[in-house]
């Protein structure tokens, strides 16, 4: 149940946030970097957004994450970075 939420959250979570957090791919992967799990939170996310599957080790990373919101958010973003190459 709880995985599913996450994914719901995750689908509807660009709908809520503001489109153009970032600037570009360059910016969310400095952001990605943050101290701050918040931001990398939402580095993952606008990169699994507007990213292609060779972004996927980027996400990677974040599956070890100190934080377990961003390990969570960072296996969400793989399936949906995964969904977009068809």
């Amino acid at each position: 149940m709880q995985r599913l939420l996450l994914l719901l959250w995750f689908i509807a979570a660009p709908a809520l946030a503001h489109d153009g957090a970032y600037a570009g791919r360059d910016e969310a992967l400095r952001a990605i970097d943050s101290a701050e799990p918040e931001r990398r939170a939402d580095a993952i996310r606008w990169i699994a957004s507007h990213g292609t599957p060779d972004d996927a080790p980027v996400l990677q990373a974040h599956l070890t994450d100190a934080s377990v919101e961003v390990r969570e958010v960072a296996e969400a973003g793989l399936w949906q970075l995964w969904s977009h190459s068809g």
